[in-house]
């Protein structure tokens, strides 16, 4: 829903950290550095979709709850930091328009 859309994504990539490896080492920077790490891999799928001629779009909601059941792990276990839907692209005569 968040992505405005009526139907499922094709492909919905959803991106993970293991918290406590990382604040173990880097401890009060250790959450800015698994977001920055995100973003850079948001990055690149969105570099390689374009090349590939995919659609994709980075989705700015997720559920905690939903991914904690999804993989079976605490929810200290794993930290979802993004998510990002991937699929075709509509063709070019398509009108498609904002909905506001």
């Amino acid at each position: 829903s968040a992505t405005l859309q009526e139907q499922l994504p094709q492909v919905l990539l959803q991106f993970a950290a293991r918290p406590a490896r990382l604040l173990t080492k880097y401890e009060s920077i250790g959450y800015a550095l698994m977001e920055k790490h995100t973003g850079v891999l948001m990055h690149a799928v969105y570099l390689a979709a374009e090349a590939m001629g995919l659609a994709t779009c980075g989705v700015g909601a997720g559920d905690g709850a939903a991914f904690a059941a999804a993989t079976g792990r605490g929810p200290g276990e794993l930290a979802p930091l993004g998510e990002m839907t991937l699929g075709s692209r509509l063709p070019d005569e398509v009108d498609v328009r904002w909905r506001g």
